[in-house]
């Protein structure tokens, strides 16, 4: 990936060539006062290129915030009607979502990117496609697994934000 990494805050590490992010593992804090990553912007119509780095940079930010535990930094790249569809098949709320990040139900201890491409950059919906290893505690059950994360987004006003994720294993 070659956008900008995002801040993750104080207790965490973001490799802008490896694309790795690693949270100290320390369950009892989270990076509440941490400042949101960069607010992915584009024009619209500014083309194929400007459309893939300002979704690029949307995906990171998201990342960024669901390592650090930031629900609000989180919240912020995602559309109001957001759904994740979990590898289980269950499709969460965006506000179920960041309540389960906010409370530590749901905990990303870190996210590597092994892949990713982004397609259909000349329509109104622009996919991104990462193949992960995600360390994650998901409902009191802690594992890494390999993901593939197809996340569909949106123009909210000047921004791509994330409308829609399906997880699933690869």
């Amino acid at each position: 990936m070659t956008a900008p990494a995002a801040s993750a805050g104080e207790g965490a590490q973001l490799s802008t060539r490896g694309t790795t992010v690693q949270k100290e593992p320390n369950p009892s804090t989270t990076n509440r006062g941490a400042e949101p990553g960069p607010r992915p912007a584009v024009e619209p119509n500014t083309g194929p290129d400007a459309v893939e780095s300002a979704v690029r940079s949307s995906y990171l930010a998201q990342r960024s915030a669901m390592v650090a535990g930031d629900a609000e930094a989180l919240g912020e790249q995602l559309a109001a009607g957001f759904t994740l569809t979990h590898m289980t098949g269950y499709v969460q709320s965006r506000r179920q979502w960041l309540a389960h990040v906010d409370s530590g139900e749901m905990t990303y201890h870190s996210m590597k990117d092994v892949a990713s491409t982004v397609g259909d950059v000349d329509t109104d919906e622009p996919l991104l496609t990462v193949r992960t290893h995600t360390d994650a505690t998901i409902w009191g059950s802690r594992g890494v697994w390999p993901l593939q994360l197809e996340i569909r987004f949106v123009l909210a006003g000047d921004r791509w934000v994330a409308a829609h994720t399906v997880a699933s294993t690869w």
